[in-house]
Parts: C-alpha cells; structure tokens; sequence
C-alpha cells in the first residue's frame, strides 16, 4: 500500500494539508521550509521571539517561482497538481508538523489552538 493510499480521504483542511504534505511537491516545498525553519531556529534560541510560518511561505514562494521558470525554460511544467505550489489555508498545519516533528523546535512558530469543526 502507498503513502497515497493511506492518507484520509475527507476534504477538511487539516486532511487536505497532509495530502499535500506527501505529495511529490509538497515533499519537496517541506524539504524547503524545514531548511528554512533551521535557519530561523537559531534566531529564534537567541531571542525567544517565534517566527512567523507566513513568512517562510512567502521565502519559500518566491523560491518556487524562480524553480518553475527555470524548469519552463528548459522545456518542463511543473502543474499545481503535483504539489509544487503553497496554499495559505495550511500554514497553521505546516507549523504544528513540523514542530511535532523537532522537539527542539517546540514553540518555533506561534499557533492559536484549533477549532474543534474543521
């Protein structure tokens, strides 16, 4: 069975952002801002002050545009299908997997609690 098969089937937005998440782009995009949440980590320890998971999506956005010219110039699409694109509406779940992912980066991004209807 493959990691596609197993993920939920329902349309929330936190089952939305896991399929995302496993998807061949969004793996690559989380590749990214994992790279980028390191960096920001090291300021974060120093002053306490969280980061912001919109900012790194918007680091992370212009980085695509750049990878999906550079692909159109050689001959190649890269469609929003395959993952390779950011939806606002996933932040919040982007920040709290990757947080429960690093215990060391527990409190790097500031989130509100989730509403229980999703």
């Amino acid at each position: 069975m493959t990691t596609q098969q197993c993920l939920p089937l329902t349309d929330s937005l936190s089952d939305r952002a896991e399929r995302w998440i496993h998807s061949p782009g969004g793996r690559h995009v989380m590749r990214d801002l994992y790279a980028l949440a390191a960096q920001y980590a090291r300021v974060w320890r120093r002053t306490g002050i969280p980061v912001s998971m919109k900012l790194l999506f918007e680091v992370e956005r212009h980085r695509i545009k750049c990878v999906t010219a550079r692909a159109l110039r050689c001959g190649m699409v890269l469609k929003d299908e395959y993952g390779y694109t950011l939806n606002n509406s996933n932040t919040a779940y982007i920040a709290r997997h990757i947080m429960s992912r690093r215990d060391e980066w527990q409190g790097l991004f500031e989130v509100r609690e989730l509403r229980a209807a999703q």
